[in-house]
């Protein structure tokens, strides 16, 4: 119904409301009801199209149930965390070395020399210092992602029922290739004739990851020997007077709890033993270097450090494996078996690992 007084335009711009007509014998009272049923059309359509991909007011909702049942795609089985935190450590390292080939600041944590024995008079800058101290986590972080990814590769190449000199042989491979690149890159590249060994980190990398390797392969051969060995003691202490008995109120026989309890120790034993390995090639670091890593105690302003030379009495070949040397035609800033401890570390994480999964 439209008023009279009132103007056409106006009546354009309300909103178009249907009524329904009032029939004959309706009461007095009666209110008009609008009719919505063209709204409520439009907005059921409206509802119809949710989750539909062509909108089709047809289309129906997904089924839950069969959303719920749908197969899920494969888990990958190669482990993510080892390649994030590898991820991680090359930005790091990258950061660092392209702050030295750009000159962006000093390098090290230190103004003076970050050498063995070197006193600190004054340190770096807030922002490279915290750089390179980021950095130091990247040389022990790859060898310990070296190790962890020892014990990975042993345990899948021994469910494809691969030997263990198979393993060997694979390791052994592998170190030689990686000796190889170091000499042909970095010796006759940057030695020029003038040096027969530059070891730039890949040569310590090749020695840590034959020798972690190798110690892998002791650690699964003995750990089985000694699970059978401790199995046997178990077995003869056993009282054969109260054996039939156990098997009659338990009814089965106690050598399978022997066989749990054997490989448990022996599991126990071997990492004790890593962890102990672990412990020994971090100390030799001190034993090794001069003044075992203390520096004298001297007040002399003008003193920066020991003058007793980077090496030992027994020879500068002894000296390259432990400590960073330079002597003729050789030079070593990254000595091998310095780096062998996190390496060694790493195949305890990942024997932890592993007996979880």
């Amino acid at each position: 119904m439209r008023s009279e007084d009132a103007p056409a335009e106006a009546g354009n711009s309300l909103q178009e409301t249907q009524f329904t007509a009032i029939p004959d014998d309706a009461e007095p009272n009666q209110e008009l009801i609008p009719d919505r049923s063209k709204h409520n059309d439009q907005n059921n359509v409206r509802q119809s199209n949710y989750g539909t991909a062509n909108g089709s007011p047809d289309a129906t909702l997904p089924n839950n149930d069969a959303a719920k049942n749908a197969p899920k795609p494969a888990a990958s089985p190669r482990a993510l965390s080892p390649d994030l935190l590898r991820g991680l450590l090359m930005v790091l390292q990258a950061i660092d070395h392209c702050s030295v080939s750009q000159g962006a600041w000093r390098h090290g944590v230190a103004l003076e020399s970050e050498q063995d024995g070197t006193i600190v008079k004054k340190w770096n800058h807030p922002v490279p210092w915290t750089a390179r101290m980021l950095t130091h986590l990247c040389a022990p972080g790859f060898m310990f992602l070296l190790g962890m990814g020892i014990v990975y590769f042993g345990r899948s190449r021994s469910k494809l029922g691969w030997s263990s000199w198979q393993m060997v042989k694979h390791f052994a491979i592998r170190a030689f290739v990686l000796a190889a690149v170091n000499e042909l890159f970095f010796t006759l590249l940057f030695g020029r004739g003038r040096i027969i060994i530059l070891n730039i980190i890949l040569l310590a990398l090749a020695v840590n990851y034959l020798l972690a390797g190798l110690i892998w392969l002791a650690v699964d051969a003995s750990e089985q020997a000694l699970s059978t060995l401790l199995e046997s003691i178990y077995s003869s202490s056993d009282d054969e007077d109260e054996r039939p008995l156990l098997q009659e109120e338990t009814g089965h026989s106690s050598s399978k709890s022997n066989s749990t309890r054997a490989v448990r120790l022996s599991w126990h034993i071997h990492n004790f033993i890593l962890l102990a390995l672990t412990i020994i090639t971090i100390a030799w670091n001190h034993w090794l270097s001069p003044h075992q890593g203390h520096c004298p105690h001297n007040t002399s302003p003008n003193y920066s450090g020991p003058t007793q030379p980077n090496s030992t009495t027994l020879g500068p070949w002894f000296d390259f494996w432990f400590l960073t040397v330079q002597f003729k035609l050789v030079i070593s800033p990254f000595p091998p078996l310095a780096w062998l401890s996190p390496a060694i570390l790493g195949l305890l994480y990942g024997r932890i690992i592993l007996s979880r999964t």
